[in-house]
């Protein structure tokens, strides 16, 4: 499988290649520094190939900020792939 990826933070994730051609579940997902979810920008059955996804820190809505959306701090986010058996996890910085 390719694994999907997004156009700006997830191109550093290897590609993967698997005989089959299933679909698979994928998530991604992206996480503040004390492991709180921030947002969930995937989460459906995917076909394999390659596909972009984009994180918006102003259109975000996160559980853990209690209603103060679009104000995510400026600091150190980690977002995580699961495609499969596959999980990859990178770390990305935003900054105001």
């Amino acid at each position: 499988y390719v694994i999907p990826s997004a156009t700006r933070n997830l191109k550093d994730f290897s590609s993967t290649r698997s005989p089959r051609n299933d679909n698979v579940w994928v998530t991604l997902k992206v996480y503040d520094i004390l492991g709180r979810e921030v947002a969930t920008l995937v989460d459906e059955l995917k076909q394999p190939g390659t596909y972009f996804s984009q994180f918006t820190i102003l259109n975000s809505s996160p559980r853990s900020m209690q209603g103060r959306a679009g104000q995510l701090p400026s600091g150190l986010y980690f977002y995580t792939l699961k495609a499969g058996n596959f999980s990859g996890t990178k770390k990305m910085v935003y900054l105001k």
